[in-house]
């Protein structure tokens, strides 16, 4: 299984201390505008550690189950004409990058932004294998895939709500 992650999705995980369940369980895809929020600014003062993590993946090639992280490639007008579509949606940098991804790659992205799956999944106009799935769907479809259990699925219900 691939995903394109939102920067909350991994941070969700990390606070958990469940980010290694999902390095081992999906291939995580983030772009460059998320791997941004994850080692700059905000998340960084709050979790360093974090950031650090997140520098690993993606310049040290040789780590197993890494994120990888995808720069968006507008080789065609119509990519560009798209991005810049979304960009009218109000949504941030990051999410908008992700629907493209998603829309260029055909893998789900996951976010917990309803306004980013609402825009994606029934405005955006992409005819894309591609879509956007909510942090909840996509926890229970990993609890019932058995890459994690009951306790670890509450606690990272537990720890969007925080």
């Amino acid at each position: 299984m691939i995903i394109i992650s939102d920067a909350n999705i991994i941070v969700y995980f990390w606070k958990a201390g469940l980010l290694a369940k999902l390095h081992d369980s999906v291939e995580t895809i983030v772009p460059e505008k998320i791997f941004t929020e994850l080692t700059q600014g905000r998340i960084r003062r709050s979790y360093p550690e974090l950031s650090e993590h997140m520098n690993q993946h993606k310049y040290n090639t040789e780590l197993p189950s890494r994120i990888k992280v995808k720069t968006i490639e507008h080789e065609e007008s119509s990519t560009l004409n798209m991005h810049d579509h979304i960009k009218e949606s109000g949504l941030d940098d990051g999410e908008i990058d992700g629907i493209m991804l998603s829309v260029l790659l055909g893998y789900p992205f996951v976010t917990n932004d309803s306004e980013a799956i609402i825009f994606f999944n029934d405005v955006l106009d992409h005819n894309s294998n591609g879509r956007a799935e909510g942090f909840e769907a996509f926890l229970d479809d990993f609890l019932a895939r058995g890459h994690i259990d009951q306790g670890e699925h509450r606690l990272l219900l537990d720890e969007k709500t925080k």
